[in-house]
């Protein structure tokens, strides 16, 4: 009885040091160990506090965070390609705009999203899709360059999250 409850502690010490070992994708790394049920609610928690408190009105965002904010919390949202606004990017200038026009809601997700193993594995979307600040542009800025203008110099009607 004694030799099994030792075989028992030396395996389960085992799983847990395993457990340390993170490498991309982390699908099936026993990440479960860790027991952080809600990891992403530090960054993302004031963003969808903010949505969710206003469901009647629509909101403007890329598509990305669009599907989510739906998906998840069932937030009724325009898709970028819906707007009568829409080029092959999101101009900032335009959805301030409407913004200011309208009685809508504005994110602009400069954040991003963790990448998924699910691209990695089944390269169903390209690797780099969750970095969400491909999708925006204001006064010829994107990317990095953007980030920096729009923290020294952030847009007036829309909620910017970095």
């Amino acid at each position: 009885m004694q030799l099994k409850k030792i075989y028992f502690f030396i395996w389960l010490a085992g799983i847990i040091l395993l457990s340390g070992i993170r490498s991309e994708p982390i699908y099936g790394k026993l990440d479960f160990i860790l027991l952080n049920p809600c990891p992403w609610w530090e960054t993302w928690g004031p963003m969808i506090d903010r949505i969710v408190r206003h469901p009647e009105k629509k909101l403007y965002t890329d598509s990305l965070t669009s599907n989510l904010l739906n998906a998840v919390f069932n937030q009724p949202t325009v898709k970028p390609y819906q707007w009568p606004f829409y080029g092959s990017s999101i101009d900032i200038e335009k959805l301030e705009q409407e913004k200011a026009n309208n009685d809508v809601q504005c994110v602009i997700n400069l954040h991003g999203f963790p990448p998924s193993w699910v691209s990695a594995e089944t390269h169903h979307w390209h690797i780099h899709a969750s970095q969400t600040m491909r999708y925006y542009h204001y006064n010829n800025k994107r990317g990095k360059a953007l980030i920096k203008y729009l923290k020294q110099y952030p847009p007036v009607y829309c909620d910017v999250y970095f």
